[in-house]
């Protein structure tokens, strides 16, 4: 596995954790298929994402991740609450979320981790 993410499981959420050293595809594509084999492990498609990514994206990125997510199985029935730590790499994270929204993906991108597990797991909060 990738040292640069954990993917854990929390018993009504899973948890993902980057420090990822570059904007890379290839990364991505590795991350994503380790959160999707945890939910159906787990059988829990409740994602929350905290990342501290190196830097800001080209707005190109998010339309890739699109494609990467239909490439890798992420579909709609995944709820993904993602934290973004670096505000340099902010403004690309709430474009990709509109372009994901856009495209039939449920998600968000939250400033802290409460505002995300608040939407994630509304019950609990």
């Amino acid at each position: 596995m990738d040292d640069r993410f954990t993917v854990t499981f929390h018993g009504d959420h899973v948890r993902v954790d980057t420090r990822a050293t570059d904007r890379d595809m290839d990364f991505a594509k590795a991350l994503w298929r380790a959160v999707k084999h945890a939910c159906i492990e787990n059988d829990c498609f409740n994602v929350l994402g905290v990342s501290l990514a190196p830097r800001d994206a080209p707005t190109m990125y998010a339309y890739a991740y699109a494609e990467m997510f239909k490439e890798v199985g992420i579909t709609g029935r995944f709820r993904i609450a993602w934290v973004e730590l670096n505000v340099e790499a902010k403004a690309t994270t709430r474009f990709t979320e509109t372009v994901l929204l856009n495209r039939g993906f449920r998600g968000g991108a939250f400033d802290t981790e409460e505002e995300a597990l608040q939407w994630l797991l509304p019950e609990s909060g």
